[in-house]
Parts: structure tokens; sequence; C-alpha cells
């Protein structure tokens, strides 16, 4: 008596029919899904599981061989909570090596807390508040992240980790002994997606523009208390050379005829006595914290200087002048101030 097998029945059979799922690879016969991930194998569910791909593992030893995924997929995942800070990830800003969730650049803030400091963050901030290391991820799904091949420093060249069977503790050793030790086992991060707390040249630049500042500051304010203290000054010599002018001066009170006989009089002795009484009228009636007034008082002892006799010498005429001229710049350069 002969017996037919069916294709599930013979086991040749069976191995001729048999195909890898295209999600998990487990070797089945041909059905409407897989007996392992439950993953359908129609066309559409085809399309949309190669949509989601991407360069991102989150590791899972229950479904330890599906594919990679993007990084919406890593957003979406943490939006719903199936990620917390302690899942282990890997991705293009681990460089492919497994960190846990927290430690990862554009992983950690969709959790609530900066990769590189811990502070707390917001899934939208685009970088850390108080470190300013930046949240961005890259979004190609076609990008892994890897570094560029660089030679190794050893004698012997180093054995991949699965040659034999995981990584052994001289994988974590450093390659000579003058190699500083990596920071943990965890990862080299792609330094892309690391940005280092606060440069201290930025902290330095803004306290030396602030040095400056300042220091224009104290020196304007004392420019401004000199050029006050030198005008004080000139006023008080200005009253104390009014003074004299005024003390050399005949008085008319004193002496009224020979004043009158000085004003007739064309020798240099009587054009020296109307100078000086001149000046001290001319001083006696200025304001000297008045511009105009200034200007005023020095085109009127100019133009007497021009009408003296050229043997006459008027002791503090020409003093006195230069004196106003020197006042006028001050009052001039005070507008500006």
């Amino acid at each position: 008596m002969t017996h037919e097998h069916t294709p599930d029945r013979d086991p040749a059979a069976a191995r001729a029919s048999a195909a890898p799922c295209p999600y998990c690879g487990h070797v089945q016969t041909p059905r409407e899904a897989c007996i392992a991930c439950r993953g359908l194998f129609e066309p559409l569910s085809r399309q949309a599981t190669q949509n989601s791909m991407g360069p991102w593992r989150v590791r899972d030893e229950s479904q330890p061989f599906l594919p990679g995924c993007s990084y919406d997929v890593i957003r979406a995942l943490a939006a719903k909570g199936r990620i917390t800070s302690e899942t282990v990830i890997r991705g293009p800003t681990t460089r492919q090596f497994w960190a846990f969730a927290r430690d990862i650049p554009g992983v950690a803030h969709l959790l609530g807390e900066c990769h590189q400091c811990h502070a707390p963050a917001k899934a939208t901030d685009r970088a850390c508040a108080i470190c300013r290391a930046a949240f961005a991820a890259p979004t190609n799904r076609q990008s892994l992240g890897l570094a560029g091949v660089d030679p190794v420093p050893t004698d012997a060249p180093p054995r991949p980790a699965a040659a034999h069977g995981g990584a052994s503790a001289r994988a974590t050793r450093p390659a000579h002994p003058g190699a500083a030790p990596a920071q943990s086992q965890a990862l080299p991060f792609a330094r892309d997606f690391v940005v280092p707390a606060r440069r201290p040249g930025v902290a330095l630049n803004a306290a030396i523009l602030v040095s400056i500042v300042l220091l224009c500051g104290v020196l304007i304010a004392w420019g401004v208390i000199n050029l006050r203290g030198d005008n004080n000054a000139g006023g008080q010599a200005g009253g104390e050379a009014a003074s004299t002018l005024r003390a050399d001066a005949p008085s008319q009170a004193d002496d009224e005829q020979p004043a009158a006989a000085a004003e007739g009089d064309p020798s240099p002795a009587g054009a020296e006595a109307a100078a000086a009484r001149r000046i001290a009228q001319v001083l006696e009636d200025l304001d000297e914290s008045d511009l105009d007034d200034v200007r005023e008082a020095v085109e009127t002892l100019s133009e007497f200087r021009a009408t003296l006799p050229p043997d006459a010498a008027v002791p503090g005429l020409d003093a006195e002048i230069e004196r106003l001229e020197r006042r006028i710049d001050e009052l001039t350069l005070r507008k500006f101030l």
C-alpha cells in the first residue's frame, strides 16, 4: 500500500518549497504570514516594511533578526513610550555601536534629557539649553554614519569582534601603552553630532569685549573730568589776570584828570594806560562760560591791539588774547562731549 505525501508532510518536498521570511529570515514553507515575526508576505506589507527600514536598530532578544528602522520610526516609538532611557539602540550617531538611549545624540532628547549633560530637554528642542549640545540626527535612510577606515597602531592586525564570537576584554584595551582609554565601553559617538559644552574661546572673547567697552567708558569719563578741571583752572587764571589788569589800570575815581589826559596822549605811555583800561573793561563784562561772549572779547581785543602804536608795549594783552582763544577751543570741544 502506497501513501501520497503532501508538501507539508514530505520533508524533501518541504525543503524544496521552503523560503526565508523577508523580514526576519525564518525559513518556512509558503504561507500568508511568517510564523516567527507574523509579518505578512503580500506586496503592500513588503512595501510598508521597506518604507520604514533604516540604519537604526533597537535591541530585541525576542526578535533579533528584524531589519533596522528609520529615524521616523525611532521618534514614533519614543512618543509611544516603546523606548526608554535604558533601551539599547544603535544608529548613525553612535557609529553603529550599541548604547543606552539616554546617551545617544538625536534620541535622548526625545526621552526628555540631553545626551551630553542629561539636563531636562524637550523633543522639539534643537539644542541643549545648558551645554548647547546639538540634538540633530541624520534622517537619510541610506546613511549608516560609519567612521572612516583608519589604521590601528598595533603590531598585529586586530581581529573583528565577530571573528571570535563577541567582544573580548582585549578589544577594549588601548591599542598601545601610550594610548588613552575610551570614555566608556559604549561608544565613540559620531563627532558630527556631539557638540562640546561651551567653547571657552567664546566666553573669553565676550569678557575681552566687555573689558574694552568698560575701559573706553573710563577713558571718556577721565577726559571729561580733566577738561572740566582745565576749564576751571583757566577760569581762575583768567580771573587772576583780569584782577591784575584791573589793579594795574588807573582808577577813574582816583584820578579823572590824568585819565582824560592819557586818552588824548599819543605817547607810548598813554597808549599803554589806555590798553590796560580797555582790557580791564572787556574782562569785567566777559562771561567766560558763553562761547559767543568769549569770541566777541577776542575780536574786541584784537581790533584794539591793531590800533596801538608800533612801539607801544602792553603787558599781558597778547597773553590774554591767546588765553581767550584757548577758551574758545575748550568751549567748542565741550559741545561735542
